[in-house]
């Protein structure tokens, strides 16, 4: 679960970026929001060993994704209180609903050693 916590700290960390340049804080929190919502989509296919050695090429995509977006997080700054709270009432709702629903996921997966031990090399991409 500390690996779930790492990412939902980067989730909402996205949530907090300034736009600068061609990016705006807000394109960066709904991409970052908008991918976290894909990795779901991806883990809730895995059913079995099969599924998950198909899944695993879209999980190292997502932390190819993830790479590019922390990089752009860095390129924008600290939002303004009111750019931070303009954010929390757009995305507040998805962003929840996409850390309950990854947490659920990560634990299925990990509970089950087959579906795990299939995601071991992907998820480790996300995790770490």
């Amino acid at each position: 679960m500390k690996r779930f916590g790492q990412l939902s700290v980067l989730l909402l960390a996205g949530l907090l970026l300034v736009g600068c340049g061609g990016d705006s804080h807000d394109k960066v929190s709904n991409d970052m929001v908008t991918a976290m919502e894909q990795l779901v989509k991806t883990l809730e296919s895995v059913k079995d060993e099969k599924s998950a050695k198909a899944a695993a090429p879209k999980i190292e995509a997502f932390a190819k994704k993830m790479e590019s977006i922390e990089e752009r997080m860095k390129e924008v700054g600290e939002p303004s209180a009111e750019v931070e709270e303009q954010l929390k009432a757009k995305y507040e709702t998805r962003r929840a609903e996409v850390e309950r629903k990854l947490g659920g996921e990560m634990m299925r997966i990990h509970m089950n050693p087959a579906l795990s031990g299939a995601l071991g090399d992907a998820l480790s991409k996300i995790t770490n």
